[in-house]
């Protein structure tokens, strides 16, 4: 009996492996092997046997001293939980492969869904001893409880799952007619046809190879992007949506393609600028961005994409918790930077990533707010970022995530203190929600603090006080909004209703009413078509909307009834957004800011755009309210 045997050329190129080609004979392998070392460019050139088994053993290899660096697993703690290989194609098992090999598939310019279906790549995996050994390890290490057995066994199935997915990715020929059907009918309807013509198991395989295909010609993490957003279709069923979330998600999820993408940046918090814009899809086209990523911001302003915006988060929270410097300016141009860049990533009851961005916050405010060489300590740091904060409830969201950190945890004693004493000042629940009564109830007050009181970073006896005690808010609240007189339809000081408008025109007085000795403190000047407005130690609270009874009528569509506030803290004037379509800030000389639910600090002067992009909608232009901030600051 012959023996078929064919001939595998690889090459290293700075410690990344690649096949360079595969052939029938020997003798043609080893001149292409030759010519390849002539040329100088690689580090190391390899020729394998490999037999009708896949069976590979090395006949040639020729390798420069010193040349090559070592691809090494990533340190993770988490891993999804496959039961048979077929689970393997899902985005949480694709997800954990980019974690635990991140450094590998950035050396690659591919993500997992692109390696699962190319039978070369995976091969090259398995025969890198130093790659392949450790990460299935690593697996089964975390997996092997779940399992019930113990991790040597569960490494064993590990191996079979992968060998497996090498098997069909061998041949995956019969998968074609699937991509010709996404280029043809797109991404809605392939979704719809897989499921009718093969099993549910099935189902991941087939997408993620049809996906995988379509961006498969792009080498590089700009085009690859651009390629994912090109799938999104003009009204794209909800389950491609949230498909091309997931792709969008496992290509975004390192730092070495989110740079690729956002392009040139003057320093770091222009770039963490930039993606807190885009996980909003309100990314200014004046921040750092290349065409693909706002390509992608579009896709996110159209689309709900929770796991693409979670993963921006993320890479923004490595960023705080890393030690490369906000700007170039120093520490005394990092403190400036931190405070533009927080609220941004603050929501409604702290920050947008919980517990790991509020212990990378405050570490970082360890080191930009010290002012000197030595860091501040962490109760001074949490007290920076307090003063940031302008509603209680974001105060005491802060806290309660960073009590869940092992930050916050070491000081756990300190920050239930705090928590209790900004409790105790609260005199009404409005102090914690916005303003729209359609969310004041007690289903409100559970999602968003119940979960954050129970999470265990507190005593559960003053967990249940404290729970006690909002509820008490809330009710007494709604019973004096019931027991209240109706309101006036304006109030002295205010302009008039359309309703009266033209009647009243002639004997209103429009001039800025400045209490007696209002202008000896720090007070902040508001101008809304030609009109002023002074908010100085006489009004704590300032209400800007559509609604006739606002401190000021904002005669815009796309304004809410009661869009914001501005309120005041000690001598700071605080801008909070209470809206549906957001309020953009610019501060000048500076790109515009977008609030959603957030609060922003007016301690200069600019503009204010309530429910519009400046950028893009004329018609918001002529509704902005300027702002001037005078004081000693």
């Amino acid at each position: 009996m012959i023996r078929s045997y064919k001939y595998e050329v690889s090459v290293d190129t700075k410690g990344k492996p690649q096949i360079d080609g595969v052939f029938d004979g020997e003798q043609d392998a080893l001149a292409r092997a030759e010519y390849l070392l002539s040329l100088a460019k690689f580090t190391a050139v390899r020729v394998s046997k490999i037999d009708a088994k896949d069976n590979a053993k090395l006949i040639f290899e020729k390798a420069y001293s010193g040349g090559g660096k070592t691809v090494s697993v990533s340190e993770i703690h988490q891993a999804y939980f496959c039961k048979s290989y077929w689970d393997v194609y899902r985005f949480d098992s694709r997800h954990t492969l980019i974690r635990l090999l991140r450094k590998y598939f950035d050396e690659q310019v591919m993500i997992p869904a692109e390696v699962l279906h190319h039978y070369m790549m995976l091969r090259m995996i398995e025969r890198e001893a130093g790659l392949f050994n450790p990460a299935i390890h690593r697996l089964a290490k975390l997996q092997a409880t779940r399992a019930t057995t113990k991790p040597d066994l569960r490494a064993d199935e590990l191996t079979r799952f992968f060998r497996e997915i090498t098997a069909l990715a061998k041949e995956s020929g019969d998968l074609a007619p699937f991509l010709g059907h996404l280029a043809e009918h797109g991404l809605s309807s392939l979704i719809d046809y897989v499921a009718g013509q093969r099993p549910p198991e099935q189902g991941h395989r087939i997408i993620t190879f049809a996906v995988a295909k379509a961006i498969e010609e792009a080498r590089d993490w700009g085009p690859k992007l651009a390629a994912l957003c090109a799938l999104f279709e003009e009204t794209p069923s909800d389950a491609a949506v949230a498909c091309l979330d997931e792709f969008l998600a496992e290509l975004l999820d390192g730092s070495t393609p989110v740079r690729a993408v956002i392009g040139y940046a003057p320093d770091l918090v222009s770039a963490l600028s930039a993606l807190a814009a885009l996980a909003t899809g309100r990314l200014d086209d004046r921040l750092p961005g290349t065409p693909c990523l706002l390509q992608l911001n579009r896709q996110i302003n159209r689309h709900v994409l929770p796991r693409t915006r979670d993963v921006l988060i993320a890479v923004i929270t490595r960023a705080l918790d890393g030690s490369a410097p906000l700007t170039k300016l120093g520490r005394g141009g990092d403190s400036a930077a931190l405070r533009r860049l927080l609220p941004m990533v603050t929501e409604y009851g702290g920050f947008k990533g919980r517990g790991p961005m509020c212990g990378a916050v405050t570490r970082r405010a360890k080191t930009a707010f010290s002012g000197g060489h030595d860091d501040l300590p962490f109760e001074s740091a949490v007290e920076k970022v307090l003063g940031l904060l302008s509603l209680p409830a974001d105060r005491i969201g802060y806290l309660l995530d960073l009590l869940t950190t092992e930050l916050g945890l070491r000081k756990a004693t300190w920050l239930t203190a705090r928590v209790g004493e900004i409790f105790a000042g609260i005199q009404s629940i409005r102090e914690f929600l916005p303003l729209e009564e359609t969310i004041l109830h007690g289903g409100s007050i559970a999602e968003h603090f119940r979960p954050r009181l129970f999470a265990g970073g507190i005593p559960q006896d003053l967990a249940i006080r404290f729970m006690e005690r909002l509820e008490l808010l809330a009710h007494a609240d709604e019973r004096a909004r019931l027991a209240a007189p109706p309101k006036p339809a304006r109030r002295p000081g205010r302009l008039p209703d359309p309703a009266s408008e033209i009647a009243e025109a002639a004997t209103i007085d429009f001039s800025p009413v400045v209490p007696e000795n209002a202008l000896d403190r720090p007070h902040l000047i508001l101008t809304y078509q030609g009109e002023d407005h002074v908010l100085d130690h006489s009004v704590p609270v300032f209400v800007i909307g559509r609604n006739p009874d606002c401190d000021m009528i904002v005669r815009f569509a796309g304004a809410s009834r009661a869009h914001a506030k501005i309120h005041r803290d000690d001598d700071r004037y605080f801008l909070v957004d209470h809206s549906k379509n957001g309020t953009y800030v610019q501060m000048d000389d500076q790109p515009s800011v977008v609030l959603k639910g957030t609060s922003f600090a007016l301690d200069g002067s600019g503009m204010i755009f309530p429910g519009a992009d400046p950028t893009i909608d004329l018609a918001g232009q002529s509704h902005a309210i300027g702002f001037r901030y005078v004081g000693n600051r």
